[in-house]
């Protein structure tokens, strides 16, 4: 597995680097946000170490950057020593993956990385097109639709909306959303699936479309035609 490394303190870089390789790992390593973005777009990773506090952009610009701009899914764990709740929430909805506190041993690193990559492994990437009602999502050209009609959607929304139009008319729950489409099998005292939802909901509405993901309050969200479904 090739690893990159983002951490501005040169100690903490050089114990994860000899963790890593001593363990088989291959690792670059850089030491502020700007560097590890020029190195990102350079060559190829299977697995992204990112610190919060960095020089420049820090931890959260450059996984929102990856995500947003570059549309890359490589896999991110943020290591911080800012393990409060609202850190692990912001890091989660730029685009990380997993969070790890400062000091850590290598062991749970290691362990959680190779979680990760677990994860992303069984994900195998579909071809062809799902529709429901005006939605159109084509998985071979990444593009998606309403009745026709482009629509940008960020790579975490993409996914979501991938999950509900392969799972058409069964409740999904926020636990289900959190595994599939963050990968996150923990309670992170978050309300990510919410906002995300919002997200998409708003751009699936546009053109004066109908709400077709509904609310099942307590329990999750469901694609139906919306008159079968309550508000």
């Amino acid at each position: 597995m090739k690893v990159l490394i983002c951490e501005d303190e040169v100690n903490v870089a050089s114990f994860i680097r000899r963790g890593l390789t001593e363990n088989g790992f291959e690792v670059d390593v850089v030491h502020d946000g700007q560097s590890c973005l020029d190195r990102f777009e350079k060559q190829d990773y299977d697995m992204l170490l990112l610190d919060v506090i960095m020089p420049g952009k820090n931890g959260h610009e450059v996984s929102e950057y990856i995500r947003k701009v570059l549309r890359s899914e490589v896999p991110i764990i943020m290591l911080t020593a800012l393990s409060a709740t609202e850190q692990v929430v912001k890091g989660l909805n730029t685009g990380a993956d997993d969070y790890l506190a400062k000091p850590f041993r290598m062991e749970e690193l290691i362990a959680r990385m190779n979680a990760l990559k677990r994860r992303y492994n069984m994900h195998v990437p579909s071809t062809g097109s799902l529709e429901f009602m005006h939605v159109k999502l084509d998985r071979d050209t990444g593009e998606v639709s309403l009745d026709g009609r482009p629509v940008s959607l960020t790579a975490k929304e993409y996914k979501l909306l991938e999950f509900f139009l392969q799972n058409p008319r069964v409740l999904l729950t926020r636990d289900r959303m959190l595994e599939v489409v963050w990968g996150i099998n923990f309670d992170v005292g978050t309300n990510i699936v919410d906002v995300y939802m919002n997200y998409l909901r708003g751009k699936l509405e546009q053109f004066g479309h109908p709400r077709i993901v509904q609310t099942r309050v307590g329990l999750g969200y469901i694609l139906k035609e919306p008159d079968e479904a309550k508000a």
